[in-house]
């Protein structure tokens, strides 16, 4: 199913991507922002050229959810990209520490 959500070009699969890597956040960091639990991916680097740049994220951004289900590391946050088409557009649920 999710290989059907990626386009083949040029004989390689591309699935959607944001171009971010994060931590998840672990209860020292919820409590350091500000957070009654530790929820989320804590945003510590964006690549260049990535939407979510254009978007307005930016370091230090906790990722919570992607199209409202939500998200506690990385692969969460992949997952729930490859389950959108190229081209869509992803919600984020973000809050700024």
């Amino acid at each position: 199913r999710s290989l059907m959500n990626s386009s083949v070009q040029g004989g390689r699969v591309v699935r959607p991507w944001i171009g971010l890597a994060g931590q998840p956040v672990t209860a020292e960091i919820a409590e350091s922002v500000g957070l009654t639990s530790p929820e989320g991916v804590i945003i510590r680097k964006l690549f260049p050229g990535s939407p979510v740049i254009d978007a307005g994220i930016k370091v230090g951004d906790i990722v919570t959810n992607v199209n409202g289900a939500s998200v506690g590391n990385d692969q969460e946050i992949n997952y729930r990209l490859a389950l959108s088409k190229l081209g869509d557009d992803v919600k984020l649920g973000v809050l700024r520490a």
